[in-house]
């Protein structure tokens, strides 16, 4: 298992962060008059998964340019697929969609800092 990250067959260049967050749907209903120790956990089932990449690209203005244009295209309110996810986290590729995709481009435009927000499942 290597330490490169892909997402939608794209390497990540300088991805220095995978974040995993999974939750469960858990209602906590407290009881009147009690302690927090009567409250009342209910799972509604099921869990969530997401997960938060960050890093710093570095290259010619044309390649980062292409970077974003590319990850744009895939955040444009109508993802009906998922891609696949690939880190040194897993055994095996994750589908996930982007949920977002945050970047900030230092000046004179050779270093380009981003970010995603992604959610593991299945496109309905």
């Amino acid at each position: 298992m290597g330490t490169a990250t892909y997402l939608a067959g794209t390497l990540l260049e300088g991805c220095d962060t995978v974040r995993m967050n999974k939750g469960g749907n858990i209602i906590q209903l407290p009881m009147p008059g009690e302690d927090s120790d009567q409250t009342e956990l209910f799972d509604f089932g099921g869990s969530i998964e997401s997960y938060s990449v960050a890093g710093t690209f570095l290259g010619e203005e044309s390649d980062i340019q292409n970077f974003i244009t590319q990850f744009t295209a895939l955040v444009d309110g109508n993802q009906v697929t998922t891609v696949a996810f690939t880190c040194a986290l897993f055994a095996s590729n994750q589908d996930v969609m982007i949920m977002s995709f945050d970047f900030t481009l230092a000046l004179p435009g050779n270093q380009l800092t981003y970010s995603f927000k992604l959610a593991k499942g299945n496109a309905i």
